[in-house]
């Protein structure tokens, strides 16, 4: 049988020790927030806005060495872009942006902390 995007995702997030992720429902990224909530060795921790998701999963990153935040499409993004702009600066890259399910929309993935 084969994997879903979601489900390839979400295994790639536990290979590299994430537990948590971060973020605001919508939408686009309805099917990547379900997966999480079913996903016994995940939790979903919803946040009032992307800015603050984007903090959180920074401060996990910097504990843990990665983070993970989850948002859709809309003007959220930007916020979580002031977020991830200063990882780059500060040597705590961001990773790329990657499909939430079957076309649906983004999810950015705050990666490795260097």
């Amino acid at each position: 049988m084969s994997k879903t995007v979601v489900a390839y995702v979400l295994s790639r997030l536990r290979e590299i020790g994430i537990t948590d992720v971060f973020g605001v429902p919508g939408d686009f990224a309805f099917p990547l927030n379900d997966a999480i909530c079913l996903d016994p060795d995940m939790r979903w921790i919803g946040c009032c806005n992307e800015l603050n998701a984007a903090y959180a999963a920074d401060g996990y990153a910097r504990v843990k060495g990665f983070g993970a935040v989850c948002t859709t499409y809309g003007v959220g993004e930007l916020s979580a872009l002031a977020v991830r702009l200063p990882t780059r600066a500060w040597s705590r890259p961001a990773g790329p942006a990657a499909e939430a399910a079957e076309g649906t929309g983004p999810t950015d993935l705050v990666a490795p902390r260097a």
